[in-house]
């Protein structure tokens, strides 16, 4: 997924692809005339008025449930996603972690359910397409923040009443991931040891220490020690 108005800003010049579905490409509907996209076939493509809202509902919906696959299972000793689908425990928290946000994102967003499918919100990764944990997970000071995928969905899912019960056990899992070759995890665990888990994670999460998100999350952590 490519912001291309931040890219273009920047001097980087890409293909202006935001959106891929099983369909192909969604493609911002004023990009389509530029011409290094029509250079691409149109069958590839869909043009769209509507590419911004697609990124944030997918990167709330699909890629909560896919960042809950990669904290859990580097906490249960996998290194890719497929495998760690292929766990009973694993499968549930990513079923429980999908259906939390896609109610949170329908309350504060209202999309279609053509909208939620057209940004791929499956369980299942493509057989194919092996993806590393540690490509999936790399980051997760990012990845855990207030405005991002886990945090983010979350903080919706209360805002609306909705209890984000396996948000809150994927962010304890990321709150655990220290592979020590990713060096914003080792500097996120440095950042625990310091200055305690639940001080260290209301700076990373973004959020209060009183937050009620805090507390779940905290539970969950406890569980896992």
């Amino acid at each position: 997924m490519i912001d291309v108005c931040r890219a273009r800003s920047m001097g980087i010049r890409p293909l202006p692809i935001c959106v891929k579905t099983d369909a192909g490409f969604k493609v911002q509907h004023e990009e389509w005339k530029k011409a290094d996209v029509t250079q691409v076939p149109k069958k590839w493509m869909q043009v769209c008025d509507e590419v911004e809202f697609l990124k944030d509902i997918k990167l709330f919906v699909h890629n909560c449930s896919h960042a809950a696959c990669a904290y859990a299972g580097y906490v249960k000793g996998y290194t890719t996603t497929q495998d760690a689908e292929r766990d009973d425990e694993i499968a549930a928290l990513m079923k429980g972690c999908l259906a939390e946000a896609s109610a949170g994102i329908r309350a504060e967003f209202h999309p279609t359910l053509e909208q939620l499918e057209m940004v791929g919100c499956s369980m299942k990764a493509k057989e194919d397409e092996i993806e590393l944990i540690s490509r999936v997970a790399e980051n997760p000071v990012r990845k855990l923040g207030r405005h991002d995928r886990l945090t983010g969905a979350a903080m919706y899912c209360l805002k609306h009443g909705i209890e984000p019960v396996n948000i809150a056990k994927a962010i304890a899992y990321g709150l655990a991931y220290d592979d020590r070759e990713d060096l914003n995890a080792v500097k996120m665990q440095e950042m625990i040891a310091q200055k305690g888990i639940r001080t260290a994670a209301a700076q990373i999460l973004g959020i209060s220490e009183e937050e009620k998100l805090m507390n779940m999350v905290m539970e969950e952590y406890d569980r896992l020690q």
